[in-house]
């Protein structure tokens, strides 16, 4: 178990302390006071005060500290209080190395489906992708070390009018889609023109819409072109997914596979009287005063309120989910809301959690919305390739000068590797509910809280096993960066349950900079090799470097074939 659930089970035993279940115990900001630190003295101390005769929360917490004390726990090396009624602990230096030894195994039977990236076929993925693309990875990573049973959807953009229009815009222009040498590029450009062209011709939209009906009514010629057009932009998806070191666990799962289940549907909500009819449309009001759910239109078609009504409820009646988990950005809140709200009015939910994971948007370094010279969205493929290629140039010129340690043979891959981690960590470092500004030349520095710096601590580590002679074996604690260093090792659960709660990949970005800093502090303080605890501290190493690689694994960074920098 970790720290903090250790020490509560240490003070709920204690007799002062009976019948109070919620006992808060947290990291403690001072460290001059202690390792964590309890309010529960003040907290509780009006619910104690005439049981215990207490005149002030200070008095709550001598009594907390006396009974500790008596109990010799060796666990404890110190427990404290201070004003006005804080309960300060600090750990014996032994119980911090075996926590940071351990290795706690979280198992659990929720089945959690992660609901991320999506985007829509035809169309190029632009930086408005990347955040629920990175952030919702992550977060499946995240649910996966804690023990659920992580299943990761994208939710593809792949039905809908914009289908039959792209069809006969592809057939007005004689284009043939089986053409070996089409790529998502193309699709995007003809996308784009066919709308135009569906906009301004009223001849063409006809019969654009006459070719939706089709694709609808399963035409075989149309659902070819459609199936091809889906394979040309998945196909171009998952190199990027590939670039980006997202899980290849994401299964598609888009739009269109719900289409069976639309009637269904609407049978059980006009069935539960939740369907108004409005002009031939079927609307839900999950929510009074707020905008209605648009089940089906007035023309007898569907749009997103109907798919994502029918997926929740697949969700949870075929994939039998404990937890739903949708990662988009802030904006679409309140269609969550209503969603959610609409499950729960359906009784679908029966203790199923779901979630809606926001985001911010990704600034220029003006401070707006980012946005290509032409005013367009970003091509998240460009954003890459411009990472890639600023990371190729900068370490070339280290090379150059002497500085850097690549391999010239091996330097255009390992660069790629850097470039899309950096893109990945200057995001996840934020705070996700906030939005951020995209700056390469912060993302690509060697100080501070970037990538690069995280790698740097990483390779260094990696090199002194290397050199060092010695057995991985007996560790102890001789200085005051030790034990902090093991400290922190050991709060590495209680990060991942904070995370887990809460959602926030930022969390693991500081945890993992902390740690580089204090290894980097070491390197300028303390000698290591040939040092006559040499065993000891190469072993600390030896652990601190399994944390970090066990940091880089949840946020899908590929650490491990970087050795040099």
């Amino acid at each position: 178990m970790n720290n903090i659930t250790f020490l509560k089970q240490i003070l709920s035993k204690l007799s002062c302390l009976t019948d109070i279940d919620d006992i808060q115990i947290s990291q403690c900001n001072n460290t001059l006071l202690g390792d964590y630190q309890s309010n529960v003295a003040l907290k509780f101390f009006k619910k104690k005060r005439t049981e215990l005769n207490l005149k002030k929360p200070m008095d709550f917490a001598e009594l907390v500290v006396d009974e500790v004390n008596n109990r010799k726990n060796n666990e404890i090396k110190s427990i404290t209080c201070s004003a006005p009624g804080f309960i300060n602990i600090k750990l014996d230096n032994e119980f911090i190395i075996k926590q940071s030894l351990s290795k706690i195994d979280n198992k659990s039977d929720t089945i959690t489906i992660v609901d991320y990236s999506s985007p829509n076929i035809a169309k190029e993925m632009h930086v408005g992708h990347l955040r629920s693309t990175i952030i919702g990875d992550v977060i499946s990573n995240i649910l996966v070390s804690s023990g659920e049973n992580v299943k990761r959807i994208n939710h593809i953009g792949d039905w809908g009018t914009q289908f039959g229009m792209l069809i006969q815009y592809l057939e007005y222009m004689r284009i043939n889609i089986f053409d070996s040498e089409i790529d998502l590029s193309m699709l995007h450009k003809w996308y784009k023109e066919s709308k135009k062209v569906f906009d301004s011709d009223k001849n063409f939209n006809d019969e654009a819409h006459k070719k939706v009906v089709l694709l609808q009514s399963g035409d075989i010629n149309c659902i070819k072109i459609w199936k091809k057009l889906c394979d040309i932009s998945e196909s171009s998806y998952k190199k990027i997914y590939k670039q980006l070191g997202v899980s290849d666990e994401l299964k598609t799962m888009g739009e269109s596979f719900y289409n069976d289940y639309f009637d269904s549907l609407i049978d059980e909500l006009d069935k539960k009287g939740l369907l108004v009819d409005d002009d031939g449309a079927k609307l839900f009001f999950p929510i009074s005063n707020k905008p209605p759910l648009i089940v089906r239109k007035s023309d007898g078609g569907y749009g997103y309120d109907t798919t994502d009504l029918a997926a929740i409820r697949y969700r949870i009646n075929n994939m039998n989910a404990n937890k739903i988990v949708y990662v988009t950005d802030s904006g679409q809140s309140l269609h969550f809301e209503l969603l959610f709200e609409a499950a729960n009015k359906a009784g679908w939910l029966n203790n199923v959690e779901l979630s809606h994971v926001g985001f911010g948007i990704v600034l220029g370094e003006d401070g707006k919305r980012i946005k290509s010279r032409s005013g367009d969205s970003i091509k998240l493929r460009d954003l890459i390739d411009e990472a890639n290629t600023k990371f190729i140039t900068a370490n070339k010129e280290r090379l150059l000068s002497g500085n850097g340690q690549m391999n010239i043979d091996n330097i255009e891959q390992l660069s790629k590797i850097i470039g899309s981690g950096a893109i990945k960590y200057a995001d996840l470092k934020q705070n996700r509910n906030n939005n951020y500004q995209f700056s390469f030349d912060k993302m690509l520095d060697h100080r501070g809280d970037t990538i690069i710096y995280l790698l740097y601590s990483w390779v260094r580590i990696k090199n002194l096993l290397q050199k060092s002679q010695v057995k991985v074996e007996r560790m102890s604690i001789y200085n005051e960066l030790d034990r902090k260093i093991l400290l922190h090792l050991s709060q590495f659960d209680e990060m991942l349950e904070k995370t887990r709660i809460n959602l926030l990949p930022n969390y693991i970005c500081e945890y993992l900079f902390y740690l580089s800093n204090m290894v980097n502090e070491y390197w300028s303080t303390y000698k290591v090799l040939g040092d006559s605890n040499e065993e000891s501290i190469i072993t600390m190493f030896s652990l601190v470097s399994s944390y970090m690689r066990r940091c880089f694994i949840i946020l899908g960074i590929n650490a491990d074939n970087v050795n040099k920098l």
